[in-house]
């Protein structure tokens, strides 16, 4: 390396580029890394979803409850269902139906009965003894909870069965069920069940292509910065050889 890239400016140049390189192929495996986990993430939902129905009982017994696919037997409490809100439907403002489905033990478990257009009532549910079908999901914090005059929750803006408990008797808080149910929700019917869910990789490994390519621009870019600047040096000291060979040539004259 010329003895000009040795000077102290110039070392300390070298660091930061080395270090923006190693930071930006850091990145790119980070992204990939990120990739390949969404991936594994798709085959555990994939696999979630492709089982059977089982028992509330045995599923709750599971390590994993997420998207596992439950049937649950019980009656519904019309009094206490509330509003998940805002959740839309392409494009349209509404809310959900969440009513608590009282089990033949005694507890509660909540259900997700569907998607309501904003301003609708909330709908009855069946009456009497019914079987549900759907997905057990797992709960989340709530950051919006309100309350009627009398303090009963009426709207959520999560599934918060933590919260909710504080007003279900025998609520189990470790999940919740969402109602399945492909013909109903194609044919529109209201309150209109769960979507599938969406399994997409994600746009990660178009990022690291990008952290990638920034590194490569990088690394043959400054070398050929690197090339530049030794070149213009060596012709400014060509430059001021002829100058002052000139003016010696002047003042000898």
């Amino acid at each position: 390396m010329p003895k000009q890239l040795l000077r102290p400016g110039w070392v300390l140049t070298h660091l930061v580029v080395i270090a923006i390189a190693v930071s930006f192929i850091s990145l790119g495996l980070w992204q990939v890394r990120r990739h390949h986990e969404q991936v594994e993430e798709n085959t555990r939902v994939e696999a979630q979803l492709a089982s059977s129905p089982a028992a509330l009982e045995d599923a709750l017994a599971s390590p994993d409850i997420d998207l596992l696919p439950v049937r649950a037997t019980g009656t519904f409490e019309a009094d206490e269902q509330l509003q998940l809100a805002p959740r839309s439907r392409n494009e349209r403002p509404g809310f959900e139906v969440l009513a608590p489905l009282r089990l033949d033990d005694g507890r509660a478990l909540l259900v997700n009965r569907g998607w309501m257009p904003l301003d609708s009532e909330l709908p009855a549910p069946p009456a009497g003894e019914v079987t549900v079908t759907g997905r057990l999901r797992t709960p989340f914090d709530s950051r919006q909870v309100l309350t009627d005059d009398a303090g009963t929750i009426t709207l959520v803006s999560s599934v918060d069965t933590d919260v909710l408990a504080e007003q279900v008797d025998d609520l189990i808080t470790v999940g919740w069920l969402e109602v399945v149910d492909e013909q109903a929700r194609e044919q529109g019917v209201l309150p209109r069940p769960a979507e599938p869910p969406v399994l997409e990789a994600g746009p990660h490994l178009n990022y690291a292509a990008q952290w990638f390519a920034f590194t490569i621009i990088g690394l043959i870019g400054y070398p050929l910065l690197l090339r530049r600047r030794l070149a213009d040096a060596d012709r400014e000291s060509v430059d001021r050889a002829g100058a002052s060979r000139t003016d010696h040539a002047l003042q000898t004259k």
